[in-house]
């Protein structure tokens, strides 16, 4: 079974979950052996985090450490040394949750 190891959770100015804004987001994760792009948008499920509360899982199964930018249009989200530890089985990588927020009065130009 494959489980989320990073997930980015939108928020607005309060810090209550928001629907992803998955067309317009874009993902970057930097580890010691890789580098992952992710545009979500493209995923054929990205409807299904447009939900309210829907997390973006963007990492599985993969411990480390890591770091992470989330970028919407021109701002930014930069998170540095994000660690993804095995959980007590050492079978597992424990889930983190990584928040992030962005301005959404601004539209795509689409």
């Amino acid at each position: 079974m494959n489980q989320s190891s990073l997930v980015i959770q939108q928020v607005d100015e309060d810090w209550n979950p928001v629907p992803f804004d998955c067309d317009n987001i874009e993902v970057t994760i930097e580890g010691d052996d890789f580098i992952k792009t992710i545009m979500p948008g493209n995923y054929q499920d990205c409807p299904y985090f447009k939900k309210p509360n829907s997390s973006m899982p963007v990492l599985f199964e993969k411990p480390g450490t890591y770091h992470v930018t989330v970028s919407r249009f021109d701002e930014i989200s930069v998170f540095k040394n994000v660690v993804i530890p095995l959980d007590e089985t050492g079978c597992h990588t424990v889930s983190q949750l990584l928040e992030v927020q962005f301005d959404m009065t601004r539209r795509s130009m689409q």
